[in-house]
């Protein structure tokens, strides 16, 4: 079904990207089957030894900076607390957000008082960007600070009364030294097509997550056994074994309609109904495994680039087209992600067809023992 709005189709299931607007949506699916090498022909080829070259360029810096750390040329910085850092050595969703969370309430059972710090990527018109607005939503007493100098945040947030602070997405950031790194691997993409960026999706080469303590796969329910294997035998390789590999997975927590006042709905709302999805995030792939994990069946996607704005002119020109080929397929709904609802709460009144807020939490396979654990060596405190 052609569209005629500014609109166009990422893939043969639907999904839509916008070509226009601010903050435009780039096609992220033809990027993946490039650099996966499912795409055939002269054009993909002809993309991967230009993305090949640029990796190669790109690694040699990578690797320099590396070296000037290891060496002392450059020189990491000791905090005036306590760091855990939550990471990864790729790029895209991995779950850092919720993970996140669930580091700082371990670190509450425990009693102490975190503060989270970020570089504040894409931060938006008022200040803070949407993992910021997830995160103050889930964690209203927890002080978040942004900036893109990591040192001064934690100086920052240790003047204002925390004792330890939690780095959001810093795994690459060496200039602060940590006490704990842990690292999250997507268990449906865990190592970034095995290459650096742009060819592949990995920040820097795979032995640098040695630097870490804990390993985490996440989506470990919606990934394969085959996958889980190879990734655990990998993470072995690199020295990760035993309570050192944790599994988890993005748990349905809550369902909310965000088109109109909220309104709170059961989990099991969604079993066995067509919905549409929309997001921006990281990775769309894990997001619509969640939705069908919550018995939802999948009739469109529109996947946008991550940290999209949803600016007004986008709404008033692309929703409308959005809504009404959801609906002509079918869907009842509209599902969003949490990071999507904190841009577009209270904004589409009218909408013709409901939006529902899918909110979850990460959970880890086994409980949070081994995660205590490690935390309990940085803090010194046991969980009450």
């Amino acid at each position: 079904m052609a569209l005629d709005t500014g609109l166009r189709r990422c893939d043969v299931s639907g999904a839509l990207c916008a070509r226009r607007g601010y903050n435009p949506a780039v096609d992220t699916k033809r990027y993946h089957d490039i650099i996966s090498g499912r795409a055939a022909g002269f054009g993909a080829s002809g993309w991967r030894v230009f993305l090949w070259l640029m990796s190669l360029l790109y690694g040699v810096v990578i690797r320099l900076r590396l070296l000037f750390y290891a060496i002392g040329i450059l020189r990491k910085r000791k905090a005036p607390i306590p760091v855990v850092c939550v990471g990864n050595v790729s790029a895209g969703g991995t779950g850092k957000t919720p993970f996140v969370a669930l580091v700082c309430e371990r670190l509450i059972s425990m009693g102490m008082k975190p503060a989270i710090v970020s570089r504040g990527y894409r931060s938006l018109e008022f200040g803070a960007n949407d993992e910021a607005k997830v995160l103050a939503e889930l964690l209203p007493e927890v002080l978040h600070i942004q900036n893109p100098n990591r040192f001064e945040a934690v100086r920052e947030v240790a003047r204002r009364g925390a004792n330890i602070a939690v780095l959001d997405d810093g795994f690459a950031h060496l200039r602060l030294k940590r006490d704990l790194d842990v690292l999250l691997f997507d268990g449906l993409r865990p190592f970034g097509y095995d290459a650096l960026l742009p060819l592949g999706l990995l920040r820097e080469p795979l032995r640098g997550a040695k630097r870490a303590q804990l390993a985490v796969i996440t989506r470990a329910d919606i990934s394969t056994p085959d996958i889980i294997r190879y990734t655990v035998g990998r993470l072995e390789r690199l020295g990760f074994s035993g309570e050192r590999v944790l599994y988890a997975e993005h748990a349905a927590q809550t369902l909310s309609r965000i088109d109109v006042s909220a309104e709170t709905l059961p989990l099991d709302y969604l079993r066995g109904v067509q919905v549409a999805l929309l997001c921006a995030i990281g990775n769309a792939r894990g997001f619509a495994g969640t939705v069908e994990k919550a018995g939802a069946k999948i009739v469109e996607e529109t996947n946008l680039t991550d940290h999209f704005a949803y600016d007004d002119d986008w709404l008033k020109h692309h929703w409308p087209a959005i809504a009404k080929s959801a609906i002509e397929r079918g869907a009842l709904y509209i599902v969003v992600t949490q990071k999507d609802a904190v841009k577009l709460r209270g904004r589409l009144s009218g909408s013709p067809i409901p939006v529902l807020e899918l909110g979850v939490r990460m959970v880890v396979r086994g409980g949070n023992w081994a995660l205590d654990a490690a935390l309990e060596r940085v803090t010194g405190k046991s969980p009450t």
